[in-house]
């Protein structure tokens, strides 16, 4: 099962959606250098951000975790949730996945965070570097941008003149383990699995698009709800029920090096005072408890 994240506003000419671009071949995961780089898979696709939900994580987790790996940015920290201004998350099961879709108040957040991310990239701060870039797109146009571009061709681009970014020596993983690449070209026996790898299906990402306008939908329901919502009225102070409060006078500390005698006096008048707030205390409850 996996999850990708799905960042979104409503504008004037449709909505906009956070798109990525992935590296070909991915150095650091974790924060650990990979030597060779990995081949991604979905390598130099437009995706969404996204990946495969670790063992007894929940899918909820797991995409605000991965969005974090790959771009940078925690969507759950409060300084992201203010800078961005998120107004609305929902995570939907699409079946042999689910998206998180995340939307912020308006462009202007978008596009902030779109370069918020792409200077995080820039700067080598995601612990995972599977992303190139990120971009902002209209929801119309984003389908035509998605999946492998180009698309490698059944015959392979294999030689480094045509494909400079396998040129030099990488790693490619199947069910049968990782299998090393030389620089230089693909070997005969690896090129169909490095052109599913690098064709790997993007119609998950398509089908996240799909679904935006029941997420569209169910946002504005959910802001309609919110805005019919009564005003709470204005809190009135209410005076405590109890007895009447009892001011009772300082105790002073006797002070060192002021004589016995001037110390004991301010011990019996301490005491004195007491003794006489104590007094009024209990003539107070008599007087409340009516007796």
């Amino acid at each position: 099962m996996s999850v990708y994240v799905m960042v979104w506003c409503n504008h004037a000419a449709g909505q906009q959606v956070l798109t990525a671009t992935k590296r070909f071949l991915g150095t650091r995961f974790n924060n650990v250098p990979s030597i060779p780089p990995v081949l991604l898979n979905g390598a130099g696709q437009v995706c969404f951000p996204g990946g495969a939900i670790p063992n007894g994580m929940a899918a909820l987790a797991a995409a605000y975790a991965e969005f974090d790996e790959e771009t940078g940015i925690n969507l759950q920290a409060p300084l992201a949730v203010a800078n961005y201004h998120i107004v609305h998350v929902q995570l939907v099961n699409h079946g042999p996945f689910q998206t998180l879709y995340v939307q912020v108040n308006s462009l202007a957040d978008l596009n902030l965070l779109a370069n918020d991310i792409n200077n995080n990239i820039a700067n080598n701060t995601p612990v995972d570097d599977e992303l190139a870039s990120v971009q902002v797109v209209g929801s119309l146009a984003a389908p035509n941008t998605l999946g492998p571009s180009p698309l490698i061709p059944p015959g392979g681009w294999y030689q480094p003149m045509r494909m400079p970014a396998l040129a030099g020596a990488f790693q490619v993983h199947d069910a049968l383990g990782w299998h090393q690449v030389g620089a230089g070209f693909v070997p005969p026996h690896l090129r169909q699995l490095v052109t599913q790898t690098l064709n790997s299906p993007h119609n998950w990402h398509l089908q996240s698009l799909l679904g935006l306008p029941a997420v569209v939908l169910a946002a504005a329901q959910a802001a309609a709800a919110l805005a019919a919502l009564p005003l709470a009225p204005p809190l009135v102070p209410v005076p405590p029920v109890g007895p009447v409060p009892v001011v009772v006078a300082p105790v002073v500390a006797p002070a060192m090096g002021m004589g016995r005698a001037r110390n004991m006096s301010m011990f019996l008048a301490a005491l004195l005072a007491l003794g006489l707030a104590y007094a009024v205390h209990f003539y107070s409850q008599r007087v409340n408890s009516g007796q």
